[in-house]
């Protein structure tokens, strides 16, 4: 799938778990990265009663390794 495609069926999935802007936004925000917004619809499409923490933890998860190397603590 297309990222364009997979982007507007993300922001379906999306506002089907809280249809709030800020939401979306925020989270469409946090996956800029084409690896990362695919990634997380892939994600997002195993689990189809996923929350909206489950949501937020998981773009940051992707995002911060990305943005900020230096807060990322390896084991």
């Amino acid at each position: 799938m297309s990222y364009e495609n997979e982007k507007k069926e993300l922001i379906k999935i999306l506002e089907s778990i809280r249809n709030e802007s800020e939401f979306v936004d925020g989270i469409l925000d946090l996956l800029e990265n084409e690896e990362d917004l695919d990634t997380m619809y892939k994600w997002i499409k195993d689990r189809p009663k996923v929350t909206e923490p489950e949501v937020i933890k998981m773009a940051l998860d992707l995002n911060i390794p990305r943005t900020e190397p230096e807060r990322v603590i390896k084991d």
